[in-house]
């Protein structure tokens, strides 16, 4: 059963019961209201997994009601509100001594300020994304994504300026230099005792946009740098539950360099599964309390593609004239897993497909009528 405010591609698998429900940002009552209702029609206690912020923030803070019908293992909710804010990430990682890009906060000092400061190119990110990606939806502009880039004093000004009219807070950080090729995530999870249960480590090797977007092809990789480091972060803060924690390494000193932490199970999910660590089982059996076996190791080298997001990262790579299309074709080599797609259920890939193609054509509309 996957519940959410809009069809989302996965729920159109043959495997998933679709429910659209209130939105969760803006209906938080409504919604939970219909998740009890849910949870009093269910033959047998179910188990919840949250896949996104604000459904994290959502069972975190109503974790009392909830577990009349549910099981779930979810951190406290003062732990994800903190997880789920840029800036409260970038303080807390700076608390633990785990190396960050150079972030400022505009509200503090003053942009201007911020802007004699700061290296460039930079970038201005919404400390709280969900909130962001909600602003977007009603009100963005052409050429507005999750985050977006200053290379100068007077741009930063400008475009800070620009995105404070959705009243929210921003972040501005440096962007670390090296390729994408360069960003590593660790996806685990943590029972109630902070153990973890599950470990799995990958590389990016290309995301949509380039710089600064969603993977859209990676590899399972096994780095005890990104594990041990990932790890500490969450046990510090005594983390329980799903979550993902990426970094990039910094080429002008070799550190890994917190990028985010995601309090929740993320897309690439999969990746994990296909690879021999099955999170969201052991995070369901776990959550009822069975018994679970430790997934603490994987087979390493199995790519995860999105399809439709690879096509336009190469398309993107090739024009800055960093990637050829031979060069594409054989970076697919090997065993692969998907996003979306899958032989005996093709319904996932063909809505990912439809509702990324229409995506695109009301971003060029926009961008040419404007």
């Amino acid at each position: 059963m996957a519940i959410d405010s809009w069809m989302q591609a996965g729920m159109y698998s043959r495997y998933c019961v679709p429910i659209v429900a209130p939105d969760p940002i803006e209906q938080e009552e409504e919604l939970l209201d219909r998740i009890m209702e849910i949870g009093g029609e269910l033959p047998r206690r179910g188990v919840l997994l949250t896949t996104t912020d604000a459904s994290a923030l959502l069972v975190s803070k109503h974790r009392g009601r909830l577990s009349e019908h549910f099981d779930f293992t979810v951190s406290d909710h003062e732990t994800i509100r903190r997880l789920t804010s840029k800036r409260a990430q970038i303080e807390l990682a700076r608390e633990m001594g785990v190396p960050t890009p150079i972030s400022l906060f505009p509200d503090k000092e003053g942009v201007e300020a911020v802007a004699r400061e700061i290296p460039y190119p930079c970038i201005i990110k919404p400390s709280n994304s969900h909130l962001w990606s909600l602003f977007l939806r009603d009100h963005g502009r052409p050429g507005w994504g999750k985050l977006r880039e200053a290379r100068s004093p007077s741009e930063l000004v400008s475009v800070y300026n620009e995105m404070r009219e959705s009243g929210l807070e921003f972040v501005v950080q440096e962007k670390i230099g090296g390729g994408d090729d360069q960003l590593y995530g660790l996806l685990t999870y943590l029972d109630r005792s902070s153990t973890p249960l599950g470990v799995f480590t990958k590389r990016k090797i290309r995301q949509y946009p380039r710089g600064y977007g969603n993977g859209s092809l990676q590899v399972g990789i096994w780095d005890p740098d990104v594990a041990d480091l990932g790890l500490r972060l969450l046990r510090e803060l005594d983390y329980q539950g799903i979550a993902g924690v990426e970094f990039k390494r910094d080429p002008a000193d070799g550190r890994l360099k917190l990028i985010e932490i995601n309090p929740r199970s993320i897309s690439q999910t999969y990746h994990a599964v296909v690879s021999g660590v099955d999170i969201p089982y052991i995070a369901y059996r776990d959550a009822m309390g069975a018994d679970v076996q430790k997934a603490l190791s994987f087979r390493e080298g199995i790519i995860w593609v999105s399809l439709e997001r690879d096509l336009k990262a190469f398309l993107e790579y090739h024009r800055n004239g960093d990637l050829e299309l031979g060069e594409w074709l054989r970076s697919w080599r090997g065993e692969r897993c998907y996003a979306y797609f899958s032989m005996d259920d093709p319904l996932p890939a063909c809505a990912a497909l439809w509702q990324f193609l229409r995506a695109e054509i009301r971003s060029w509309r926009s961008t040419h009528t404007s």
